[in-house]
């Protein structure tokens, strides 16, 4: 994403980054008593959705919508919003878990290699921020958003209710036959 961005910037094209719900850790909210690997070739084995071509885009793709499908069945949430939300906030719950008993990384001082990086982003794009006690996993959430051509001060708006459905209408316009198959479900 970050090469898209960067050449939407030169052209001085809009740029929004993607909305996205994470499969990993919908999974590991879903299926929290599973033991064993959570990658899309283990989960889809265990929930018996057929990968035919492992490690090709499309054919992942199509997994990932499977699994993501078979994962909503499985929760009994009444939208997948709510289900992404909610795998969201088991998430940021077990970081903080893991932040107060200091198991966290992202809670260790930023390297001064990401201080450095972090300074030449903020001069290059005419932003400030205060770097003084800046964590690892705040400057590496201010780079990113900086390689994206975000402002560190507006929101990136990923959960905004108006990007919402964007995902689906893009799979629509890609790949017909699949949202058919998973109404079927």
């Amino acid at each position: 994403l970050d090469c898209i961005a960067k050449t939407l910037r030169h052209y001085k094209m809009a740029w929004e980054p993607p909305t996205y719900a994470c499969t990993l850790r919908i999974a590991d909210l879903v299926l929290a008593d599973r033991a064993g690997k959570f990658t899309l070739g283990a989960l889809c084995g265990d929930l018996g959705i057929e990968m035919s071509d492992a490690h090709r885009a499309a054919s992942d793709a199509e997994a990932v919508l499977l699994l993501a499908a078979a994962l909503f069945d499985l929760s009994g949430e009444a939208s997948f919003e709510d289900l992404v939300e909610r795998s969201k906030a088991g998430w940021r719950a077990r970081r903080e878990a893991s932040v107060r008993r200091g198991t966290y990384a992202s809670t260790e001082p930023a390297t001064a290699r990401q201080i450095d990086y972090l300074r030449h982003l903020l001069d290059e794009r005419r932003q400030a921020m205060s770097l003084e006690g800046i964590t690892k996993g705040e400057a590496s959430r201010a780079i990113d958003s900086l390689k994206a051509g975000s402002s560190l001060s507006e929101s990136r708006g990923r959960d905004h209710p108006s990007r919402r459905g964007a995902a689906a209408g893009r799979l629509r316009r890609s790949r017909p036959g699949l949202l058919a198959r998973l109404r079927e479900r």
